[in-house]
């Protein structure tokens, strides 16, 4: 991807970590990735010892949109954005905050361009998982393309947002 180094996930490649977003209030989750197809599920990020137990759950959707699902809540009543991604590089910029309104806890935007995330549950406090995976959990929800930046913040950055977006794409001009 713009002759930057990138991590190739082929669809069966998958990098588990230690979940380290676990029991959190706030959070940046910043990706530079391209996934190789529109309308297919596929993990980005996901902190997950089982339905019952996961934290966050954050990856495309088979409708063309990015989804987040946090602390345990339902897929269908989390976070979904109204915007459509494209099978291309994109630079993903997810904020997470307990302390807003339920409704108001995440915002994206991909490629600096809101993504107009919408949601109605309070999600909550992260729960504390042991198991973080990036690409997929299981051999379901496989991220198919490549991953060439991965970022976590224990804190919310939204009033930071545009500098850490000009600083990302001024080194791999995705947009």
């Amino acid at each position: 991807e713009n002759g930057k180094v990138a991590i190739d996930f082929n669809a069966s490649f998958r990098l588990e970590v230690v979940d380290f977003v676990s029991a959190l209030d706030e959070l940046t989750i910043i990706t530079v990735n391209a996934p190789n197809a529109t309308n297919v599920f596929s993990s980005i990020y996901s902190g997950f010892d089982s339905f019952a137990n996961y934290n966050l759950l954050y990856r495309y959707s088979d409708d063309g949109k990015v989804f987040a699902g946090f602390s345990g809540v339902s897929a269908s009543s989390n976070y979904s954005s109204s915007s459509f991604y494209v099978a291309q590089q994109n630079l993903l910029f997810l904020n997470f905050d307990n302390s807003l309104t339920a409704g108001s806890q995440a915002n994206l935007f991909v490629n600096s361009v809101d993504f107009n995330f919408t949601g109605s549950n309070d999600t909550g406090t992260l729960k504390t998982v042991s198991n973080g995976y990036i690409g997929s959990r299981d051999s379901a929800l496989i991220f198919s393309g490549t991953f060439q930046e991965f970022i976590i913040y224990n804190t919310e950055q939204s009033t930071n947002r545009t500098g850490i977006e000009t600083n990302i794409n001024d080194f791999y001009n995705i947009y």
